[in-house]
């Protein structure tokens, strides 16, 4: 499953984006995947991966931790690790919108703007 959804999932992301491949279901007794195998898999894709429980809490604190960090250490990239990422594709900070509304802001945390569902009422 993972390996098929990968390139559609790629298509639809920053190509600097991280991936973290979670699963579910840690306290199960029988597992549908062999996490044996999800781990060589994220391995060779270079993605970060955990098993978790959310009926026990298991590991679910360390995802939160390890991708707090992943977003500080991108917020505060030194200029030196900047030019890793010069080649990537630059989002703009702000998206255009009909001639009447001002422009919608994007959201720092996500690369998909921030875009109001509400429209103003057009004034005659």
């Amino acid at each position: 499953m993972m390996r098929r959804s990968l390139p559609n999932l790629q298509r639809k992301i920053p190509p600097s984006a991280t991936i973290t491949i979670v699963g579910g279901k840690a306290d199960a007794s029988e597992m549908k995947v062999s996490w044996r195998d999800v781990d060589t898999f994220a391995e060779t894709q270079g993605f970060s991966c955990f098993e978790t429980s959310s009926k026990t809490g298991v590991n679910v604190d360390i995802i939160v931790e390890d991708i707090l960090e992943t977003v500080f250490e991108r917020r505060f990239a030194t200029e030196d690790d900047q030019e890793i990422f010069s080649d990537q594709p630059v989002y703009a900070t702000t998206v255009l919108t009909s001639n009447n509304e001002e422009p919608a802001k994007v959201n720092g945390f996500c690369w998909i703007p921030l875009i109001s569902y509400f429209r103003r009422k057009e004034t005659n």
